[in-house]
């Protein structure tokens, strides 16, 4: 980034946010919309989330961008 700025990225979890499941590795990312299943329910898992954030980290996809994640 120019001027010694850093890039932001925000994550947005799910409505509902799971501590008791396990983590899956299968949830899907959005941009600005809420991702929601097949029950049009927004959910995600803890470790779910923490996979998501990591991964964001380690490869971004969305610097200076919001992204959301739910199954």
């Amino acid at each position: 980034m120019p001027n010694g700025l850093r890039a932001s990225t925000l994550l947005v979890r799910g409505e509902t946010v799971d501590s008791s499941s396990a983590r899956t590795a299968r949830f899907r990312t959005g941009g600005d919309q809420p991702v929601l299943d097949a029950d049009g329910r927004s959910r995600i898992s803890v470790a779910d989330a923490a996979v998501a954030l990591v991964e964001e980290a380690e490869l971004p996809r969305f610097v200076q961008r919001r992204f959301t994640i739910g199954y």
